[in-house]
């Protein structure tokens, strides 16, 4: 089988078989979308807030981003005692189908899915959120989103690496721990006093957002490009036999 049959085989699998997961990550970003609303509401109105509601936006979003670009329709537990990516990649490269195919469209899922999804995710809290709306335009808000979005491709990276590249334990771990580092993280910031979401506004009704914008796209695109070489190349060297 070719590169190109394989890539159109998966991608039509995906569409048939996947579609559950698609659809809940959707659902998971507008339910998440619409109770980030209201912490974003209040970030944005003259009232005085918390300290720690600033944190808790920044790690929702450093934790909830990178989701948008993954298939949410497996547990922990499936994903842990079944390693069902393992068996699955197992199963195409049976077909037979390259691993540098199977990576792809993986790669390619979070390309499609993460800018639709954060999209939706997005308006959704700019609906929702009245002081927002008033503070700031939708192009801006839209440009504080692409800042998460490269952000979010870079972290997606390292997901697929362990999603393909490890077994399912390896990959559970990863992803606790990635957890553990964003808490860590926003727990630090906002101790001093650091506030990414905010940031993130601030530059893109910046002079400087056009050139951060190139920066970051670049960035994102070099990470994925690296993310798919080291992926391909761990997955050469797994064994899958089950």
């Amino acid at each position: 089988m070719t590169q190109r049959q394989a890539i159109r085989h998966l991608g039509s699998y995906l569409l048939r078989r996947e579609w559950i997961g698609i659809v809940v990550t959707f659902l998971f970003a507008l339910y998440t979308g619409g109770f980030m609303s209201f912490s974003v509401n209040g970030l944005m109105s003259d009232e005085k807030i918390p300290e720690f509601l600033n944190g808790l936006v920044d790690w929702i979003y450093l934790t909830m981003f990178p989701t948008f670009g993954l298939l949410m329709n497996k547990t922990v537990f499936a994903v842990w005692k079944g390693d069902v990516y393992s068996k699955r990649i197992a199963h195409w490269l049976t077909m037979p189908i390259p691993r540098s195919a199977i990576v792809k469209v993986r790669i390619l899922q979070t390309v499609i899915m993460l800018p639709v999804i954060g999209i939706a995710f997005l308006l959704f809290q700019y609906i929702l959120a009245p002081e927002l709306r008033a503070d700031i335009s939708v192009l801006q808000w839209l440009g504080a989103g692409l800042i998460w979005m490269c952000y979010a491709f870079v972290i997606d990276a390292l997901y697929t690496l362990f999603e393909f590249g490890f077994d399912g334990k390896r990959n559970v771990v990863f992803c606790m721990a990635f957890m553990v580092f964003t808490v860590a993280l926003s727990v630090v910031l906002t101790w001093r006093d650091v506030h990414l979401f905010q940031a993130a506004i601030r530059a893109a009704g910046s002079e400087i957002y056009p050139l951060l914008t190139v920066l970051l796209v670049t960035t994102s695109f070099m990470a994925t490009w690296i993310g798919y070489r080291a992926t391909l190349i761990r997955l050469n060297k797994r064994s899958l036999n089950f």
